[in-house]
């Protein structure tokens, strides 16, 4: 009995310190629940397909060739386009890079509902092969050659040949210029032999 007394006599003054640890931990636990409930709620919201839909285009740049419907048309071949939240803009952005015109794109998201979209344009330097162009550094790109709002030279050449055609062209076209000509159409054929036409219809082989 005096054991038994003892040991009661020990644990009762610790109890109102365990009732103020378990209430302690139900409150943490409880403002953890509703702190994750609310962070579920929310994040549920943002990322419903319902909500935060992006549906404005903001186009920068300078630009001749590209408009905001090309961009706009270019989004739309995607399968799907997310929310603000989780649309994923490499995927808008390489999309965008498939215009013919746009050498570089930049895209990012502006809250709540915008895309802004930066681009550059390619610099056509020359007409290729009748069907494609070139940039100043030679690169072949697909944009509209009946887009083209100044008269460009023409080169034509093998498959390979484009640089070295477009440099052929700036190391010649000085000297003609010189006496007062202007080349309009170079050409390197398949047998490597080469024929200029010159702006008055001469031809030189």
């Amino acid at each position: 009995m005096i054991k038994s007394t003892l040991e009661q006599g020990l644990r009762i003054p610790h109890l109102p310190k365990l009732k103020q640890h378990a209430s302690g931990g139900m409150f943490l636990l409880l403002v953890i629940v509703l702190v994750g409930s609310l962070l579920h709620s929310t994040l549920s919201w943002m990322w419903d397909d319902e909500r935060l839909p992006l549906s404005k285009i903001v186009l920068q740049g300078d630009l001749q060739y590209v408009s905001a419907q090309d961009v706009q048309n270019a989004f739309a071949q995607l399968d799907y386009i997310g929310t603000f939240m989780s649309q994923d803009v490499n995927a808008l952005q390489e999309r965008v890079e498939e215009i013919p015109w746009v050498s570089n794109a930049s895209i990012r998201k502006q809250w709540p509902d915008t895309v802004k979209v930066y681009l550059t344009e390619f610099k056509a330097e020359a007409i290729w092969n009748g069907i494609s162009l070139l940039n100043e550094t030679g690169v072949i790109f697909d944009g509209d050659v009946g887009q083209l709002r100044e008269e460009r030279i023409k080169l034509y050449g093998p498959e390979g040949s484009n640089t070295e055609v477009l440099s052929v062209w700036r190391d010649i076209s000085p000297r003609f210029e010189d006496l007062g000509l202007s080349i309009n159409t170079l050409l390197l054929n398949e047998r490597r032999a080469w024929q200029i036409i010159l702006d008055n219809g001469m031809r030189l082989n």
